[in-house]
């Protein structure tokens, strides 16, 4: 199952980036960026369901990631990408955390948005 945690650890461990929380108000919006430029490759939230268009009322964690705009339509595909929270919708997605998209093909899109933000 893909968690926060998982994906906070997949981090930590190949790139040695720890998240930061930077709104008091949202404590739990981690952001992960890069050491040496500062720009976000990826954003952990927790947002209610129906601001992704789902029927559901409870609150879901959700990871955004910057992906190529070619790339991005063939991934919403999956019942678990929506169009991006929060961010441009053209160049980011977000992904529901707690569903069954493959973890690996989730590091995989981590390791390609940590690449594109460079």
């Amino acid at each position: 199952m893909l968690t926060r945690e998982n994906i906070l650890e997949y981090i930590e461990k190949k790139y040695a980036i720890h998240a930061d929380y930077p709104w008091q108000d949202k404590p739990c919006y981690a952001v992960l960026r890069h050491q040496h430029n500062n720009k976000w490759f990826a954003l952990i939230l927790t947002v209610p369901a129906i601001s992704l268009g789902l029927a559901e009322t409870e609150q879901i964690d959700i990871i955004n990631l910057k992906c190529d705009p070619a790339v991005i339509d063939s991934l919403r595909q999956s019942e678990a990408i929506f169009p991006a929270y929060h961010m441009n919708k053209r160049h980011w997605f977000s992904l529901r955390l707690n569903s069954p998209f493959l973890q690996q093909q989730l590091y995989h899109l981590i390791d390609w948005s940590f690449d594109l933000t460079r």
